[in-house]
């Protein structure tokens, strides 16, 4: 990863055909997932750990990595579909390319964590099996934020809770791709780079509940180290990439440029 922004901020234009076109992307780049545990057996009757992460959970080429809420979903549908319009760029959000870990984990849990006397499930088999499916999602997740070139966070309420003291979120799955955007090494792309910033940078929780108590655990937030950008930045972003008529800038570098000049005369002022 190369750079993170934290985005606050609406489109203008044609929203509508942004989230259509947003949807044929994913539609096109869905995995089918193959749903039988047999698949992954090997001959010793253990499960392929790698191999299940590489059919759930697989590796794609995109430029942008969209941290957001669950409940942000259909905003981060947008987003990718204006990028792709304007600019070219594709983005990755999990849930619509990657299969659902609560679809793996029931998998498991039916044939292994599952009692038919009982009609019950083992509460520390449940416990491992989930462990295992997170932990590879998790791993999935940092190495799909470590190969992108850009974090972009859609920090909204849904996603951030702004306290007197600090920045918190509900999500465990946010709280782990900041973290990990804010810790990992910085990737310059192979193209040739003439701007040096030094600030940089699923989610989903993903997890529903069957009871009627709602459990809600809050994680501090630090999303100092991601560069503001709104709405202003966007349209300013979509202008000049589309002044630039040679396209000898990629459309990156163009709003790495924007945002560069715009920390320039904040500090000079």
């Amino acid at each position: 990863m190369y750079n993170g922004f934290k985005l606050l901020a609406r489109f203008q234009g044609n929203e509508d055909s942004y989230y259509q076109r947003g949807l044929e992307l994913y539609s096109e780049n869905k995995k089918t997932i193959i749903n039988s545990l047999d698949n992954y057996i090997s001959t010793d009757s253990v499960l392929d750990g790698e191999k299940m992460e590489e059919d759930w959970f697989p590796q794609v080429n995109t430029d942008i990595f969209i941290s957001h809420s669950h409940k942000d979903q259909e905003l981060a549908i947008t987003l990718s579909g204006w990028l792709l319009e304007v600019f070219g760029i594709t983005s990755f959000i999990d849930s619509l390319i990657w299969g659902c870990a609560d679809d793996l984990i029931k998998e498991i849990d039916g044939r292994y964590c599952y009692n038919d006397q009982t009609n019950t499930y083992n509460y520390t088999l449940r416990n491992l099996s989930t462990s295992h499916v997170h932990m590879m999602l998790s791993t999935a997740l940092q190495k799909m934020i470590h190969k992108t070139e850009c974090l972009f966070f859609i920090n909204t309420p849904n996603s951030t809770m702004v306290s007197e003291i600090e920045n918190q979120t509900l999500s465990p799955w946010i709280y782990s791709e900041i973290v990990f955007s804010k810790i990992v090494k910085r990737v310059r792309p192979l193209r040739y780079r003439h701007l040096r910033l030094t600030n940089f940078a699923t989610g989903k929780t993903g997890i529903g509940s069957l009871y009627e108590k709602d459990m809600k655990i809050s994680h501090s937030l630090d999303i100092d180290h991601l560069i503001d950008i709104d709405s202003e930045t966007l349209n300013k972003w979509a202008r000049e990439f589309y002044l630039n008529k040679d396209k000898s800038l990629h459309a990156l570098d163009v709003l790495y440029n924007i945002v560069n000049a715009q920390m320039q005369i904040s500090y000079i002022s």
